[in-house]
């Protein structure tokens, strides 16, 4: 049972779970936006793209079934999330799902030799 509890978290939690969705294809040229320099990273590494971090929340939010506005606030003025604001309840429970998975993957799961699960050298 603890087992499966934990490989539960793990697939919701690992960034090796985290693969991007491709969005559909624009229609005209295809101008990417900039994106911003993540702020306000309590539990993530601070120096984490925000290449990096799109992709995690992604992840994060495919896993979940839920949308950006789950954890973060949406400014109403913007109608965009303000990704800074810790306001949400919801994103302090994802901060502490964050590190109670790192915690076990660091605790347990690198003590389980698992020749099949090796990186790829």
């Amino acid at each position: 049972m603890r087992r499966t509890v934990i490989l539960a978290l793990a697939a919701v939690l690992s960034p090796c779970t985290l693969l991007a969705q491709q969005a559909p294809p624009a229609a005209g040229p295809h101008h990417p936006m900039a994106l911003p320099t993540p702020v306000n990273l309590k539990v993530l590494p601070k120096d984490t793209s925000p290449q990096q971090l799109m992709k995690i929340m992604r992840g994060y939010s495919q896993a979940l079934g839920v949308h950006c506005n789950f954890c973060h606030v949406v400014n109403e003025q913007m109608h965009h999330p303000d990704f800074a604001s810790d306001e949400k309840p919801e994103k302090n429970t994802a901060r502490t799902m964050i590190t109670m998975n790192n915690e076990i993957n660091d605790k347990y799961l690198s003590q389980i030799h698992d020749p099949d699960a090796a990186p790829d050298q």
